[in-house]
């Protein structure tokens, strides 16, 4: 799904799970996006209302595409500082 591949494009993001739900003439979107820690949330969800959901959104013909987003931030290790 090309939705999916542009929403993983995210910097400091991870590939996210993209829904497609509604009806056939009123689809809506829902996408799950894994943050790195050092990612801001705010320009995570420019980039992907700004690039992915207007793309498929204009791929598809649609004069709008509602969009669910949903960000979480991805736990890492500490790392030794030398």
């Amino acid at each position: 799904m090309l939705l999916a591949d542009e929403a993983a494009q995210v910097d400091g993001g991870t590939p996210a799970p993209v829904n497609l739900t509604g009806r056939r003439t009123a689809p809506e979107t829902r996408v799950r996006l894994q943050l790195e820690p050092r990612v801001d949330p705010g320009t995570a969800l420019s980039h992907l209302t700004t690039e992915a959901l207007t793309h498929a959104r204009n791929s598809a013909g649609l004069e709008s595409l509602p969009a669910e987003v949903r960000m979480k931030a991805v736990k890492h290790k500490a790392e030794r500082v030398s």
